[in-house]
């Protein structure tokens, strides 16, 4: 392997690493450490790839013959179960923070604690409730296919954006 492909590889396969749950095996075992400052350009990749996780198991779930709604269900809970409910859990820090503090310092603390409250429970209904619903309401599995892929991929691409933007 050129040391090109291998750098290509490694930069795919830290990105995966760091941003899903997907077990790698000796892929990721024999990978050397990528240079996530480097590795950045293949986020994007990473989140098609959970898209396309959430996808399948949609597409299965329709061909058994499973209602859109239950497809939708079991669609974000594999998207969810794969990214290792990290956006779920930043989302529940986050609101639990700004909804349960009083000033800044109040809201930091909040936030560090790994207890889920009220707003982040809530905030995490909303969020699931919110995705389930807009993919049940779609009318094909491409359709589905596609905002789910592209969802992932481009919501990974903001990533490396708001590195370079915020402090």
């Amino acid at each position: 392997m050129t040391d090109g492909r291998q750098s290509w590889v490694s930069d795919l396969v830290g990105a995966t690493q760091l941003l899903t749950r997907i077990p790698l095996g000796s892929l990721g075992n024999n990978s050397q450490s990528a240079d996530q400052s480097r590795a950045v350009w293949a986020y994007p990749i990473a989140g098609a790839i959970v898209g396309a996780m959430g996808a399948l198991i949609y597409a299965i779930s329709d061909w058994a013959g499973a209602p859109n709604l239950i497809a939708a269900f079991l669609a974000i809970g594999a998207v969810v179960l794969v990214t290792g409910a990290l956006h779920e859990d930043g989302l529940a820090d986050t609101s639990d923070g700004f909804g349960g503090g009083n000033d800044i310092e109040s809201k930091l603390t909040i936030m560090r604690d790994s207890r889920i409250g009220t707003y982040g429970m809530l905030a995490i209904i909303f969020s699931i409730g919110l995705r389930v619903g807009a993919i049940a309401a779609l009318d094909s599995v491409a359709l589905v296919a596609g905002v789910l892929i592209a969802a992932g991929a481009l919501s990974r691409a903001a990533m490396p954006v708001l590195m370079i933007i915020l402090p």
